[in-house]
């Protein structure tokens, strides 16, 4: 069966109701999937409908790290804390789509069902009779014969809107935004360097030429979509000798740089290079493979010790304090990958998590 024809299959299976048939189908393929969010999502959902909370939250997670905001993952995901008895927790998550999209009548309605049944004992014994089901989200609606018809054109319509908006954005991607106003200007040349070193310190002590030939890296870098590069750079350039102007520069340059994904991160960057010189890598993101040790959850965040390296138990590249929202669910028994940004804190590496991904099979 096409990959396609998977997923739209399960969900007829859902329109019907046949929430087994559908979770079956679909976990034999999840490596097929890894990076599919309607997969996930769709799977995360029979499992919810069948009762298997673990399961569903397990892949909502999944489907979370794919894409971030997603109204009906949020409210699912909200369904789970509710599961749970944190309704609290179901609140935040309902708020959190409602800022996505105010009038989603989803989201609007599970806001409404909160505030007049949200009590932790109403909830239990709506978890008991079944009532908990008017929470959830919407299962995929039938769909007559005829609009299979509809649903190839829709598909082929959608393909070919595809290819033209992927040719554009690979079109894009090459020229990206056109910076031409930050290139420097001859008096900026003929002026680059502060006059006066003696009296500031500096981390680079850069000549005109090292400065221009900086400046220029980190413009290049950013038209080819490497970021990492570009933030290296200016980096450089912000903690050198370099004039006021050019830094001024430098930092209107970075607010052009795009946050990653898993997928569009160019330049992995290595621990053992970046503690040799913490401040040339801050604000660049990481993409590092490893455990968690001496995880802390509060209300806002939890912090833990990431082990990068670590994924087998062999061996321990380093070890850094990383800090990851409330809202990303993680399991400090097995090995995963994060996305994340270099911060500095009293003089420590500290990672900001983005995102993180777990293999179910771990």
């Amino acid at each position: 069966m096409a990959p396609v024809d998977i997923i739209k299959k399960a969900q007829s299976l859902l329109a019907k109701k046949e929430y087994a048939k559908a979770a079956n189908l679909l976990e034999p393929n999840i490596i097929s999937f890894n990076n599919s969010f309607q997969f996930h999502y769709t799977l995360g959902l029979s499992f919810l409908y069948l009762g298997d909370i673990g399961g569903a939250e397990l892949y909502f997670k999944k489907a979370r790290n794919i894409k971030m905001q997603d109204v009906n993952l949020i409210l699912a995901q909200a369904c789970i804390f509710l599961r749970k008895g944190q309704v609290d927790r179901s609140l935040s998550y309902c708020l959190d789509a409602l800022d996505i999209d105010a009038q989603n009548p989803y989201a609007r309605r599970f806001l409404l069902l909160l505030k007049k049944y949200g009590d932790t004992e109403i909830i239990s014994q709506w978890i008991y009779n079944g009532k908990i089901l008017r929470f959830y989200p919407p299962l995929p609606k039938k769909n007559p014969v005829f609009s299979i018809l509809a649903v190839f054109l829709t598909l082929s319509i959608l393909g070919l809107g595809a290819f033209f908006f992927l040719q554009k954005q690979n079109h894009a991607q090459i020229q990206r935004a056109d910076l031409s106003a930050l290139n420097l200007t001859l008096e900026e040349k003929a002026n680059s360097l502060e006059k006066d070193i003696a009296t500031s310190l500096y981390r680079y002590i850069l000549t005109a030429s090292e400065l221009e030939k900086s400046y220029k890296k980190a413009q290049d870098a950013f038209q080819k979509n490497d970021d990492t590069l570009s933030q290296i750079e200016i980096n450089r350039i912000l903690n050198s000798n370099a004039s006021f102007a050019i830094k001024q520069k430098a930092q209107l340059l970075m607010q052009y740089l795009a946050e990653p994904t898993f997928d569009s991160l160019k330049t992995k960057l290595q621990y053992a290079d970046i503690v040799k010189d913490p401040y040339l890598y801050l604000d660049c993101w990481v993409l590092w493979g490893g455990r968690l040790s001496n995880l802390l959850r509060t209300e806002t965040k939890s912090e833990a010790q990431f082990l990068i390296g670590y994924e087998d138990m062999k061996k321990i590249e380093g070890i850094v304090p990383v800090i990851i929202p409330a809202n990303i669910q993680v399991d400090e028994t097995r090995p995963l990958e994060i996305l994340g940004k270099i911060q500095i804190v009293d003089s420590a590496i500290v990672i900001k998590i983005k995102s993180i991904y777990q293999s179910v099979y771990d």
